[in-house]
């Protein structure tokens, strides 16, 4: 007799049929119940796998399965076809953790797992690194809010799924990103180029929302880049860059530079990079570069305000920032996307060059009817045609630098004058050295500056930028209360 029972033996065999492979041949030759008294087991037990193994022989030997007939908490067919669908035509490269996040499914990832198992459209897993990364999750846990962030820089022209609709379209080829880094909360701007002054904008852009909010911490706060010339200007740059000016230009924020070629300093940046380019790139389907931008600020919303983080004990930014500060506003987290592009359009119509002796202009005047402004003289030769508001807020600046310096209009003249062309300035004739060669006289040509053509501008949109102060002092008569009657003021 066996000293151990059946259930004992049947725990730790490797191979159970070979061993019932034995009882049955016992029992065929002795009995069912010598058998049983010799494997220490019921005779029930031996009727039943001798029974088995004369039906279908060795195969038979093998336990059956225990899933039951009918289940009726099953996810029914059609939903499984749609979450192996969703693998197939969409979401190529993301895991079943993602895919349950955008899509709202209520299946767990392991089940979705099995749903892509079966349906063999399951992604091999991904091989493992041989160079352990240092997991800083409960240091970075104890940062304050804004107490450090991270930006960079995304090339998206090595996307295939976006670089076709990028070329047909127009739509940015460099995103800019910036991460806080406790929280996640993230901000995103985009061009057509890699620049130092798109990356200054941006900075400038997120400075303003910042401040607008209330959001910077009561210690210091660091932003932290790499050493890309969109940061650092120039790598034998002698002074700081206006990156680097405009960031600690916000009281009590400074700019750091990670080691040269440490790019795991940047890892929170670059897994959004990531993210975005899987959940964001791959994904979506553009008409224009305004669909873009509306896209991409209705994703960083998503990103900001719904996305549990499982990196960040599965919360979303918003749910991490108020735990760190209560009262945060929300507004902050709802910062829209920028187009850098547009931005530096705006910022470079007041700060353009129009060309020699011309400044720029603080504002234009848009006249309309059939009133000239010839009507009323001005200080200088020439005829005002435009001048550009870029606010409300510049204009009404503007306006009241003219009363601090106690200006006075001229009084008009009783009948419109008839335009006249400027005359050319005078100039001394020049040198003739001893060599024969002209040579301009600097000492003598150039005398203190005189915006002979400052009104004219019907060969350039926009004048050189100059001392406003001074310059209103030089122009008191043209801002007579009559004009703004006679014209209407377009604010952009």
């Amino acid at each position: 007799m066996c000293p151990l029972s059946y259930y004992q033996i049947m725990r730790n065999c490797k191979d159970k049929r070979a061993h019932r492979y034995q009882m049955a041949q016992y029992a065929l030759s002795h009995g069912v119940k010598p058998t049983a008294r010799l494997f220490s087991t019921s005779p029930p037990v031996v009727r039943k796998w001798l029974t088995r193994f004369k039906e279908l022989g060795y195969a038979g030997l093998s336990d059956l399965s225990r899933r039951p007939h009918h289940s009726p908490r099953a996810t029914p067919q059609h939903i499984k076809d749609h979450i192996v669908g969703l693998k197939k035509d969409k979401y190529g490269r993301l895991g079943a953790e993602q895919v349950k996040t955008l899509e709202g499914l209520s299946q767990a990832p392991k089940t979705i797992r099995k749903f892509w198992r079966e349906a063999g459209v399951a992604r091999g897993r991904r091989k493992k690194k041989y160079i352990t990364k240092q997991n800083l999750r409960e240091v970075k846990k104890k940062f304050y809010l804004f107490q450090q962030s991270c930006e960079d820089t995304k090339d998206l022209t090595d996307i295939p799924e976006y670089w076709h609709q990028m070329k047909r379209l127009g739509l940015p080829t460099v995103q800019y990103t910036r991460r806080e880094i406790s929280c996640g909360i993230l901000f995103t701007g985009f061009a057509n180029e890699l620049s130092l002054i798109h990356a200054t904008l941006f900075a400038a852009y997120i400075n303003q929302q910042m401040k607008k909010y209330k959001a910077m911490p009561e210690d210091s706060a660091r932003c932290q880049t790499d050493n890309g010339s969109e940061f650092i200007g120039a790598w034998n740059a002698k002074g700081p860059s206006a990156y680097t000016r405009t960031i600690e230009s916000l009281p009590g924020q400074e700019h750091t530079t990670i080691f040269p070629g440490a790019h795991r300093m940047q890892a929170d940046v670059e897994t959004v990079h990531g993210l975005m380019e899987t959940e964001f790139y791959e994904i979506e389907k553009f008409t224009d570069r305004t669909d873009f931008m509306r896209k991409a600020n209705t994703y960083q919303l998503f990103f900001n305000l719904e996305r549990p983080n499982t990196y960040k004990e599965h919360k979303t930014p918003w749910q991490l920032a108020r735990e760190k500060k209560p009262d945060l506003d929300k507004r902050l987290l709802m910062t829209s996307a920028v187009d850098l592009d547009a931005l530096l359009n705006a910022y470079t119509s007041f700060l353009a060059q129009g060309g020699k002796d011309l400044l720029t202009n603080p504002f234009h005047i848009f006249y309309f009817g059939n009133d000239t402004i010839d009507r009323y003289p001005l200080p200088y030769e020439g005829r005002l045609t435009k001048l550009l508001c870029i606010s409300r807020e510049i204009f009404e600046k503007l306006k009241a630098a003219l009363v601090e310096f106690g200006l006075k209009p001229k009084a008009a003249s009783p009948k419109p004058k008839s335009p006249f062309w400027q005359k050319p300035p005078e100039k001394e004739p020049l040198g003739y050295p001893r060599n024969g060669d002209l040579k301009l006289d600097r000492d003598k040509c150039i005398d203190s500056f005189v915006p002979s053509n400052i009104f004219n501008t019907r060969n350039s949109d926009f004048w050189r930028q100059r001392n406003l102060n001074a310059w209103f002092k030089e122009q008191g008569s043209y801002e007579d209360p009559r004009y703004l009657e006679c014209y209407q003021i377009k604010i952009f």
